[in-house]
């Protein structure tokens, strides 16, 4: 294994459903409100600085996760996203470190990069 050298968003599927931090902090969750729009904007509003427009598919990702986690405003939606991205680095740290400790007998977390790992 490359020293996590993919996306987090590779590197989370490779989790599966194997979330421990992220469940946890789920668990008890509530929300203070920043934004008042009550609705997901239309896509022609939303866009993506690494891809320039998000696609129909990502958009419906989007209207999904707004319903299934029925976010009452844009403000909810938006500290959905960045605790989900944070949270999924933190899983993927976390199996990472397990493993480095598992296979290599050392822990990831004390070094500062692959090369010094190696």
């Amino acid at each position: 294994m490359q020293f996590m050298n993919s996306s987090l968003a590779s590197l989370t599927k490779n989790l599966g459903d194997n979330h421990p931090i992220t469940r946890e902090y789920f668990k008890n969750l509530s929300y203070t409100e920043e934004f008042q729009e009550t609705e997901l904007p239309p896509i022609h509003e939303f866009y993506s600085t690494l891809k320039g427009k998000i696609s129909q598919d990502d958009y419906k990702h989007a209207q999904k996760v707004w319903k299934e986690f029925r976010c009452k405003n844009l403000g909810k939606y938006h500290n959905l996203y960045l605790k989900t991205d944070v949270l999924s680095l933190i899983d993927v740290w976390t199996e990472f470190q397990k493993m480095s400790i598992e296979y290599y007998e050392l822990n990831s977390s004390h070094y500062v990069s692959a090369l010094s790992l190696s």
